[in-house]
């Protein structure tokens, strides 16, 4: 299942096996230009180097038939580009996100496209 898509390829939704754990999977288009590649090479550097409780943890990643992948943690939770789409937030909520974040507890929101700002996302 298909939970997120941005330029570069799409994430889906998958399982662990034997564990049966979630796990979302980023596969990049094969046809990523070389600028893009990197981005995603550096994308990957920087989750395998961070330890923080609100950036996704990565577990694996690699290439299988030409096609990069990450398999990350998979986070239920509402994307930021879902909630905005949603309406205006209060300024209250606005805070009580930014607080969340910055005191390094789970927030509510989670972002879909991991680092990158730019990602859509196709489910809420």
């Amino acid at each position: 299942m298909v939970i997120g898509a941005g330029g570069m390829g799409e994430v889906y939704l998958g399982v662990e096996e034997p564990i049966g754990r979630k796990v979302a999977i980023k596969l990049m288009r094969a046809d990523l230009e070389k600028w893009r590649l990197q981005r995603f090479n550096d994308e990957r550097k920087a989750l395998a180097s961070l330890n923080q409780r609100n950036i996704v943890v990565m577990l694996t990643s690699g290439e299988a038939n030409h096609r990069h992948y990450l398999v990350m943690e998979y986070l239920e939770g509402e994307s930021l580009g879902a909630r905005l789409r949603r309406g205006p937030m209060a300024p209250s909520e606005v805070v009580e996100i930014t607080v969340r974040s910055a005191s390094r507890s789970t927030p509510r929101i989670v972002a879909r496209s991991f680092i990158a700002t730019s990602n859509r996302t196709t489910s809420s």
